[in-house]
């Protein structure tokens, strides 16, 4: 291996229009060559790479995702928060920004959330504790991690209860 020829295939790499990276070995640098040229001999992209085809969704589709109106019934199952009537839930990620919402417990009618906050409200569990016996007949304490929120997912409002609800909401300013 001498430098001249990692020099001469680097320079046909490039005219090529080859990516790769400046300390790529003689070896890896030739089967990317050969795969160009295999590529584009048999008529498909010779960039079209895994990796570049596999894309995800763009940032307008997951904020458009996380902010879908869900229609919910929650009861929170937490004893410490059994006098409140909601709680302000905040949720985000780097890609779609912050949600924060209050969210009321015990609706009638249903409750409309964003679906990200949906989401981490099926995940929130907290800590309860209760007592068993051992196998020597003594009781202790012992824990469990488990839902914070029962959640009834509600059907989507229809047209007529969407206008009905508009009416409802004029009439009262």
């Amino acid at each position: 291996m001498s430098n001249t020829e990692l020099d001469n295939l680097k320079r046909e790499a490039e005219s090529m229009g080859v990516e790769f990276h400046p300390s790529i070995g003689l070896e890896k640098l030739q089967a990317k060559i050969n795969d160009h040229l295999k590529a584009t001999a048999s008529g498909t992209k010779p960039d079209a790479s895994p990796k570049a085809e596999a894309k995800g969704p763009t940032r307008e589709e997951q904020i458009k995702a996380a902010s879908r109106l869900v229609r919910v019934n929650i009861s929170c199952m937490n004893p410490t928060k059994g006098e409140w009537d909601g709680e302000i839930i905040t949720a985000g990620n780097a890609v779609v920004g912050t949600f924060r919402k209050f969210v009321k417990f015990n609706t009638d009618e249903g409750y409309h959330i964003p679906h990200i906050i949906f989401e981490q409200l099926k995940d929130r569990k907290f800590q309860t504790f209760y007592n068993e016996r051992t196998k020597n007949g003594v009781t202790k304490r012992a824990s469990r991690r488990v839902p914070e929120f029962n959640i009834q997912e509600l059907p989507a409002l229809t047209q007529a209860e969407l206008d009905e609800l508009a009416k409802s909401q004029a009439a009262r300013g």
